[in-house]
């Protein structure tokens, strides 16, 4: 990680922000401004850090994967959610895997980990959630974080305007980093506050049906068509798995046997492996 310190003394700036994000960028690492005196971004670069240490190292199997093996599932796949920060992302993920939802959220820091498991055609499919962050000054690497996914749900805010057309952004990056035809949806969110919308059904829907993707309105405040929409994302990622021709990071389908009939939803906060829409055989 790059980090330029005494941030309090923008005033006597000589290097400018983007020219250091820049340099990042070319040398594949991360970057972040903070101030020791302020204590600005102090504990957000150090967490961020061994944060993706952490994934690395698990990624690598210099941490056993068993240690995370919280529930039985046929498959996992992995989500991104995405979209500019402020628009509920976190308290969508959060409504999905926990039933819970927070006025006092604070914007995410690198990225966080959700799991929760559904059931299609008596299969148990888990999905394992990256939750991003969505302002600018913290996505030196937005590859990292797309690396592995077989969908997405791209967030906006219906009161906001600002932040459906940077849809259309989030979408061309996203699919940037990843293969073609990858599942993805469109969610806007807030959809409690009606009153104040800004972005028309319709259009969002005309939008959605151009680039071949899903749409749904949703309330994390009010849990509505959360659960609908993680759960027909993930089924249609596992349809597209169980059709072929497979995209080259998705196995071929393999129906196990031995799996715990009572588990139908499980949650977890930690990342699991597989990541990359794997299946694995359950021990006896």
């Amino acid at each position: 990680m790059l980090v330029g310190n005494k941030a309090d003394l923008g005033h006597l700036r000589a290097i400018t922000t983007d020219d250091a994000k820049a340099f990042a960028e070319r040398e594949n690492f991360f970057f972040m401004e903070a101030s020791a005196r302020d204590a600005l971004n102090v504990e957000n670069a150090f967490t961020q850090l061994l944060t993706q240490i952490y994934r690395k190292a698990l990624l690598e199997g210099e941490i056993a994967s068993s240690t995370f093996a919280d529930d039985d599932y046929d498959y996992m796949y992995k989500v991104v959610l995405i979209g500019d920060s402020g628009v509920g992302k976190s308290n969508l993920l959060s409504r999905f895997s926990k039933n819970e939802f927070s006025l006092e959220s604070k914007s995410t820091i690198g990225v966080e980990f959700a799991t929760r498991s559904i059931n299609v055609d008596d299969m148990i499919i888990k999905g394992q959630m990256w939750d991003t962050n969505g302002q600018e000054r913290y996505r030196a690497i937005p590859s990292s974080y797309y690396r592995g996914a077989v969908g997405a749900i791209i967030v906006y805010d219906i009161t906001r305007n600002v932040t459906y057309e940077n849809v259309e952004r989030w979408l061309k990056e996203f699919r940037a980093y990843t293969d073609p035809g990858i599942v993805v949806m469109l969610v806007g969110n807030k959809a409690d506050l009606g009153y104040l919308r800004a972005i028309t059904t319709n259009d969002a829907k005309a939008f959605a049906e151009r680039e071949n993707i899903l749409f749904m309105e949703a309330s994390a405040q009010d849990a509505l068509n959360v659960t609908h929409a993680f759960t027909e994302l993930l089924t249609q990622i596992h349809i597209k798995a169980q059709q072929g021709p497979y995209p080259r990071h998705l196995p071929t389908p393999m129906k196990t046997t031995n799996r715990k009939e009572s588990c139908a939803t499980c949650t977890s906060s930690s990342p699991p492996q597989p990541e990359r829409g794997q299946s694995r055989r359950r021990d006896k």
